[in-house]
């Protein structure tokens, strides 16, 4: 890859050259900031027909400092008319590249955008996206049919029952699935441990994780029992999913002493087992647990969405250094610190 330079140079030698270089000019497109995918969007418009893009990086808000700043708080920085030409571009550039796409990476956390994209994506294999779950189910929902890998980033954890249905329904072929932001959902756990059945033995949980998984009062993280039949006809509606990443991220501003913080490294701890276990051959597939962090940027993004291209696993890799021993230490570490 090289930005273009090298189809740039060789459709100025001739007519000719030009008509030949065309149609391998625009497979890999990356798109970061408003002004960069308005000036994409009017070269689509440009041509007679759309260019065959077979791998697109779309970040409307783009910029770098997209990692310490909100979306909402980019977007309030938008004039009302700039919003309308940033759904304009998402429909236009999404439905014009849709059937031809192979990889497909989004990342703008603004549901909105996605409102008035209805485009089929019939060869679409690889998907990462930034939206919330419901988000995410609504656009793979019957849109996907060989959808293989999906990364969803920044998610937050309550609606992870709707998303794994809709996944059963809508991407039957899965084989790779990362989830980037879970946090505080020691369910999420109870969940993975019966999908990927990594263990037949029913434990008897101690006193402090009782005590951990306790509902708090006021508080929209509580923990419910899961049916486990529902998990195994999900499961079972999804045959070739046996690797599945989990990135949690950490909510620095929580209590040390809080609920909502000894819920979330109950959580680590169980993930860690299951993943222990997977590792060993036990159950039908493979949990990753990747080691902790503060969110998934644009940079990580678009490195994960380069190595995609040049025939990588972007995202859906398990060679992370220090992986989820790492994050058990660092685990460890806080609870001595805590003492």
């Amino acid at each position: 890859m090289d930005g273009g330079a090298t189809g740039c140079a060789l459709s100025s030698v001739s007519r000719y050259i030009r008509d030949a270089v065309e149609p391998a000019r625009y497979q890999s497109v990356a798109l970061r900031g408003f002004k960069k995918t308005l000036s994409f969007l009017d070269v689509l418009q440009r041509k007679e027909k759309p260019p065959h893009i077979e791998h697109l990086l779309l970040s409307v808000l783009g910029a770098p400092y997209i990692q310490c700043r909100t979306s909402s708080h980019l977007l309030a920085q938008l004039a009302e008319e700039d919003r309308r030409e940033a759904m304009r571009a998402y429909v236009i550039i999404l439905t014009d590249s849709a059937p031809t796409l192979r990889t497909l990476f989004l990342h703008d956390d603004l549901p909105f955008l996605l409102d008035e994209v209805y485009a089929q994506f019939p060869m679409l294999q690889d998907l990462s996206i930034t939206c919330p779950l419901s988000t995410t189910s609504n656009f793979v929902d019957h849109r996907c049919p060989s959808l293989k890998r999906l990364h969803v980033s920044n998610i937050i954890s309550p609606g992870l029952d709707d998303f794994w249905e809709a996944l059963a329904s809508a991407t039957p072929a899965l084989t790779h699935l990362r989830l980037s932001g879970i946090r505080q959902n020691p369910r999420i756990s109870h969940f993975l441990k019966v999908f990927l059945q990594s263990s037949d033995e029913k434990e008897t949980p101690s006193a402090d994780q009782v005590a951990d998984l306790q509902p708090e009062v006021g508080n929209e993280y509580q923990v419910d029992s899961i049916d486990e039949e529902e998990v195994a006809g999900v499961a079972a509606r999804l045959p070739d999913l046996r690797d599945i990443y989990i990135l949690p991220s950490i909510a620095t501003s929580i209590n040390w002493e809080s609920i909502r913080r000894r819920r979330h490294s109950a959580m680590i701890r169980a993930l860690r087992d299951i993943a222990q276990e997977t590792e060993r051959g036990v159950g039908v597939g493979r949990l990753h647990l990747l080691p902790e962090t503060g969110g998934y940027g644009l940079l990580e993004a678009r490195r994960h969405w380069l190595d995609v291209v040049t025939g990588g696993d972007g995202p859906w890799q398990a060679d992370v250094p220090g992986g989820w021993a790492e994050a058990g230490l660092r685990l460890r570490l806080r609870d001595l610190l805590r003492l």
